[in-house]
């Protein structure tokens, strides 16, 4: 991959040196030390727990309906709403996001199954009285047994 006599991915890396000013405390870059610039959080994120910013995860989770099956999807979302870079945080406030990100994944991931387990708890009450509503329509049209066809011509 060459341009105008020169590497690509060399002047890649080279603009991008150039540019960056920030990176965590002790990284080297071409020989200079430079160090990572901490943002200080908003005060909400400090005094929050884990467990509120997972409630506001899941709650966050609504707006995009049903097809979300894990925090992943949604939490760059979250956080970019609230104005908040994560990866600018200290190491404290990152690890709290971490721990909130991952109760609600639990919470997210948990929600389907339990869907599908209130369901077949309606269909098995159901069933019977199903059952018996298919015995009579086969006694009332003469069938000893019953196809989806005979189902479907009725």
């Amino acid at each position: 991959m060459w341009k105008n006599e020169g590497c690509l991915l060399v002047s890649f890396l080279s603009g991008i040196s150039e540019g960056i000013t920030h990176l965590d405390k002790g990284q080297e870059l071409n020989g200079a030390m430079l160090e990572r610039q901490i943002v200080e959080p908003p005060r909400w994120l400090k005094t929050s727990t884990p467990e509120a910013i997972a409630e506001e995860l899941v709650d966050f989770k609504k707006e995009f309906g049903e097809g979300v099956r894990s925090v992943s999807s949604i939490s760059h979302y979250y956080w970019s709403n609230k104005g908040v870079e994560t990866y600018l945080m200290s190491p404290d406030i990152q690890m709290k996001i971490q721990k909130a990100e991952l109760l609600a994944d639990v919470e997210i991931r948990k929600d389907p199954e339990t869907q599908r387990r209130d369901r077949l708890a309606k269909e098995k009450e159901e069933l019977p009285s199903i059952v018996s509503q298919v015995v009579d329509f086969a006694k009332d049209n003469g069938l000893k047994s019953l196809t989806l066809a005979d189902v479907d011509n009725r």
